[in-house]
């Protein structure tokens, strides 16, 4: 999902009114789980695949061995043509990408086993009239508005993804991944607009895609 970033003077569709009791973005293991069980079947899928291509490549490798007679010790592959060498690497090649295709999903896995491990409950980030409430693994950090620069979305490749930052009056900045939020970058823009007294936005020109 891709969110535009709005102007200083332009109101959220949906304003969210103001409650004493703050606004509260909660933690949700929800869509990581989705995204976890999606790549424990995409691993089985690339396993199959791997193993067909490992056959047919090193079937085609050995009826290459056969018909041209190639050597496989170091001074036949040296006497190689550079034709015959890229074609016993065309031979290859299914074999070979088959594996890393398994491998790369296997480490987002477990990327995404560690996120879910390390994920706390409860609410990341609470809006209230005076400020925000950001939660630490060990403490509850409270930001007053005229503290905060910036709310903003980072791209970010790794796993979980890209992530909200709220950005600090001394540059610093406190992050969550979106794919951990419950909530969608509008509700959450719609929130900031209506606690911080119509000063802050959801910053989204950084970020194209949140999951």
């Amino acid at each position: 999902m891709s969110a535009m970033q709005p102007t200083a003077t332009q109101r959220p569709a949906n304003p969210r009114p103001v409650s004493d009791r703050g606004f509260a973005l909660l933690l949700s293991p929800d869509r990581l789980q989705l995204r976890h069980a999606a790549f424990k079947k995409s691993t089985r899928r690339a396993v199959i695949f791997a193993v067909i291509g490992s056959i047919f490549g090193v079937g085609w490798l050995l009826v290459a061995l056969t018909m041209f007679k190639w050597q496989l010790h170091p001074a036949g592959i040296l006497a190689l043509r550079p034709s015959a060498l890229a074609m016993a690497l065309l031979l290859l090649w299914p074999l070979v990408s088959g594996w890393v295709q398994v491998a790369r999903i296997a480490m987002t896995r477990h990327d995404l086993t560690r996120a879910l491990g390390r994920m706390q409950v409860g609410a990341a980030v609470t809006m209230r009239r005076d400020g925000l409430l950001l939660t630490h693994a060990d403490r509850v950090e409270f930001l007053a508005w005229s503290d905060v620069s910036a709310v903003r979305g980072a791209s970010r490749r790794a796993v979980p993804g890209p992530e909200l930052q709220v950005v600090r009056a001394d540059g610093s900045y406190w992050t969550v991944p979106f794919a951990l939020l419950t909530l969608m970058p509008g509700t959450i823009d719609s929130g900031l607009w209506a606690y911080s007294g119509r000063r802050l936005h959801l910053d989204m020109s950084r970020c194209e895609q949140v999951w």
